[in-house]
């Protein structure tokens, strides 16, 4: 029964490291997608010559 539970153990542990690894793996395309928006943003505001909106999002204002 020892040898059940250590191996249920061993599940568990390598579900709770899958579950972790794909937090940390969202947190870093969340970061990318918000990084490649302010950018796209930032090329929009210029394309249009939106001052306004080109500082706001370079935070010069």
């Amino acid at each position: 029964m020892s040898s059940f539970g250590s191996f249920s153990d061993f599940f568990t542990v390598v579900a709770k490291a899958i579950e972790i690894n794909r937090v940390i793996e969202m947190d870093k395309l969340m970061s990318e997608v918000e990084a490649f928006n302010i950018a796209n943003a930032i090329d929009i505001s210029l394309a249009t010559g939106n001052r306004e909106a080109f500082n706001k999002l370079v935070g010069s204002e």
